[in-house]
């Protein structure tokens, strides 16, 4: 799970220069939820 965090971060600053901080956040948000539920 460790390692799944680790990519849902580098994905998720590779995908900021694209989208608005509120939309990052909510990207976050469902990532850890499947993450959760993983």
């Amino acid at each position: 799970l460790r390692a799944r965090a680790a990519w849902i971060r580098e994905a998720c600053q590779a995908a900021a220069p694209a989208v608005d901080d509120a939309e990052l956040q909510r990207i976050v948000g469902v990532l850890r939820r499947i993450a959760d539920g993983a």
